[in-house]
């Protein structure tokens, strides 16, 4: 509710009495009438990463998944955009850790933000390392960010994008091309829910430099992540009113070797509507969905395997044969592997 001005205090109060964020309200700001822990304290990281332990410790989970919250996006009020940096929210803990905090001296707020995600996603990614290494696990770490890391105009090695348009590392203060490069995610699945020729985002620049920042990456997977959901739920954004969109995207990701495979947002999207009358809102996505079941989800799928991750010793196939009999070949060989 945008018109409610409760104090911090009465918001924190609407939780239970042992939630984290009630109990230490230093460590609390309020931004777009929502409550934010603060991720410049080193308590709020280490919170994070205990509970994120004490779910792979105790659930056979196969993998630890970020969405793409780090820092707040912006959002509109009265016609105009409201930036958390430009709120000094922040100020406080900035002032009390920027300067002179261990090892580390920062030029700007942005920088100490920025490194304060990245401390959050090493963390993890150290947690989760070491839970495997002592149980004898493939826990898999992911991340699926936004899908513009930064803009070519403002960051060299970004996409040809508008600055206007959102970035990650801009806006959420999340480097989330240094994650990949530093081998700290199992996979990044960047959320490109644009179309080809959405002006803001084009789906075929972003794929590409997508793939280029996955060269001679050995430890991580890039999976892109689709907007199937925007088939009903976007009337706004006509690129989608193209029942063909979707499974282009899947017929372009194909020609990218760094490409694994690709994620849907969201699995309700998928399932098959009733189409009640013609030209229900639900006649793309039956046409839709269609083509995708026909064409891309008519054989299982398989996740590809992460040999960094593996802890038993997979040896190779043997004794490979085949034969073939009219239009159909067919593959025997010997397997050691249990």
């Amino acid at each position: 509710n945008p018109l409610d001005e409760r104090t911090l205090e009465e918001k924190l109060n609407d939780l239970a009495e042992n939630n984290f964020a009630r109990k230490n309200p230093h460590l609390v700001y309020t931004f777009q009438n929502k409550l934010f822990l603060d991720p410049g304290e080193p308590e709020v990281i280490n919170f994070a990463v205990e509970r994120i332990s004490e779910v792979a410790n105790k659930y056979n989970v196969d993998a630890i998944h970020f969405d793409d919250y780090f820092y707040p996006y912006k959002y509109t009020a009265n016609g105009e955009d409201v930036f958390f940096y430009k709120q000094d929210l922040d100020k406080d803990t900035y002032e009390k850790y920027a300067t002179g905090y261990g090892e580390y001296n920062y030029a700007n707020a942005a920088k100490w933000r920025e490194d304060n995600v990245t401390k959050l996603v090493q963390a993890v990614s150290n947690a989760v390392t070491d839970i495997n290494n002592a149980n004898n696990r493939s826990i898999q770490f992911g991340i699926s960010p936004f899908g513009i890391w930064a803009h070519s105009a403002e960051y060299e090695e970004g996409s040809v994008t508008p600055i206007s348009s959102t970035s990650s590392l801009r806006d959420q203060f999340a480097n989330t091309r240094k994650w990949v490069k530093d081998g700290l995610v199992d996979y990044l699945t960047p959320q490109i829910y644009w179309a080809f020729n959405t002006a803001a985002a084009p789906y075929g620049e972003l794929l590409q430099w997508w793939d280029s920042q996955f060269n001679g990456v050995t430890d991580s997977h890039l999976y892109i992540g689709h907007p199937n959901y925007k088939y009903i739920d976007a009337s706004w954004d006509n690129n989608f009113k193209n029942p063909y969109e979707i499974a282009n995207q899947l017929r372009f990701n194909q020609k990218y070797e760094n490409v694994k495979g690709s994620a849907f947002f969201s699995f309700d999207k998928l399932l098959t509507k009733t189409v009640l009358t013609q030209g229900d809102k639900f006649d793309v996505l039956n046409h839709s969905n269609t083509i995708l079941k026909n064409d891309y989800f008519n054989l299982p799928a398989n996740a590809p395997g992460k040999p960094w991750l593996d802890k038993i010793e997979t040896s190779p196939v043997s004794n490979p044969k085949y034969s073939i009999n009219a239009n159909r070949i067919k593959l025997k060989w010997d397997d050691s592997n249990s």
